[in-house]
């Protein structure tokens, strides 16, 4: 079964592939928020060069947030569009999920997924980690790094994703340790869901996770206060 992974929720750009969740290639498609026009192109690269199509594509993944508003809708989309020219399935897995369920991290317990959300906030799970997938401790949040850092106080584990690097010196106080993984990588999505045995559904029913209304609105709510 050939699996295609789209990853779109931070800064960054990256597809993988896979057959029978044996990962057979995965490439960062852009680092700098050029997700609309690197997208595509890297997933046709990774096809052609492992001499496959996209008429051989059996399953579709996305990364369906929280992250970054503009990245998500592109490739949720893209993930959207290429399940229904298939007429196959999609499967949506978080990116707090997925970071938490990277391979590269070492906790015995629990692992808190942090996803710099802008504005001064940040996206953030807690996870218990050491089973098939990891088992939410706790709904996501947006919040402060200053208040996750607060709520943190005290315990153990390690911290991962962008958010955690780049307010290291906030989070670097609860006593947890921070490791050096700041994209969800595709490549861990699409073996999680193998591993999880999740079932693709209704790309239809597939919607993003933003957890807070997008820049655009944000800044109409503000300047229209502001007119009053």
């Amino acid at each position: 079964m050939i699996t295609l992974v789209l990853e779109t929720a931070t800064t960054a750009a990256a597809v993988a592939l896979l057959d029978d969740g044996e990962l057979l290639a995965e490439m960062v498609a852009s680092d700098d928020r050029h997700h609309t026009e690197s997208l595509l192109p890297a997933a046709a690269e990774l096809l052609g060069g492992l001499g496959l199509s996209v008429g051989q594509i059996d399953r579709v993944i996305v990364d369906v947030g929280p992250g970054l508003f503009t990245g998500l809708r592109v490739g949720l989309a893209t993930a959207r569009s290429l399940a229904v020219a298939r007429g196959i399935g999609l499967i949506g897995l978080t990116s707090l999920e997925i970071l938490a369920a990277d391979p590269r991290v070492e906790a015995e317990t629990h692992v808190t997924a942090v996803v710099d959300a802008r504005r001064g906030e940040v996206f953030a799970q807690r996870f218990v980690v050491g089973g098939v997938r990891p088992e939410p401790d706790g709904d996501p949040l947006v919040i402060t790094p200053t208040g996750l850092a607060e709520r943190l106080a005290g315990t153990s584990g390690v911290l991962v994703g962008d958010g955690a690097l780049r307010y290291a010196d906030i989070l670097g106080s609860t006593g947890a340790t921070i490791v050096e993984l700041a994209m969800p990588s595709p490549g861990v999505a699409g073996q999680l869901a193998d591993a999880a045995s999740i079932a693709p559904v209704d790309p239809v029913v597939v919607v993003p996770l933003y957890l807070r209304d997008p820049d655009a609105v944000a800044n109409f709510t503000v300047a229209a206060q502001i007119s009053r």
